[in-house]
C-alpha cells in the first residue's frame, strides 16, 4: 500500500517501504513497483506487435524481444547491475486453440527478483572464551 503522507511543509509525497497493512505476509512496495516496471516495459514491447497477422516468425520476433529485456535485468555478464534472480517465459501454457482462433497470443512470464536488505543482522561474540 502506497499512502499519501504530508511532510512539515505541507508537499505531499507517498510513503514507500513495508506495506502499512496489519495483515502479515504481505509484500514490500518495492515489490509491487519492480512488477509495474516489469509489466510496463513488456507492454510497450508488445505494442509494435499488437492488431498483426501472428504468424510463428512474428511470435518469435515477440517472445525474443520479450526474453531479451527481461535477460537485462538478470545481467549474467554485469551481476553488479542485475535486478533479478532469473525468468521463465511460458509461450504455451495459456494459449488454447480456441484463444488463438480469437486472436489471443498470451505470453505468461514469471520473475524472481532479489530480496531487499531490510534486517542486516550481526551476530558477534566477543570474550577470551569465545571458541573459534
Amino acid at each position: 500500500i502506497a499512502a499519501p503522507k504530508f511532510d512539515s511543509v505541507g508537499l505531499c509525497e507517498f510513503q514507500s517501504g513495508v506495506t502499512t497493512s496489519l495483515t502479515t505476509g504481505l509484500a514490500p512496495i518495492s515489490r509491487r513497483r519492480f512488477a509495474d516496471y516489469v509489466q510496463d516495459s513488456l507492454g510497450i514491447i508488445a505494442t509494435p506487435f499488437n492488431k498483426l497477422v501472428m504468424t510463428p516468425a512474428l511470435e518469435d520476433a515477440y517472445v525474443s524481444s520479450c526474453d531479451s529485456f527481461l535477460a537485462g535485468l538478470v545481467s549474467a555478464e554485469k551481476p553488479e547491475k542485475s535486478r533479478m534472480y532469473g525468468y521463465v517465459l511460458d509461450r504455451k501454457g495459456g494459449n488454447t486453440p480456441e484463444a488463438r482462433e480469437l486472436g489471443v497470443f498470451k505470453l505468461i512470464t514469471r520473475c524472481k527478483m532479489h530480496p531487499s536488505g531490510d534486517y542486516l543482522v550481526i551476530e558477534n561474540q566477543t570474550g577470551t572464551t569465545v571458541q573459534l
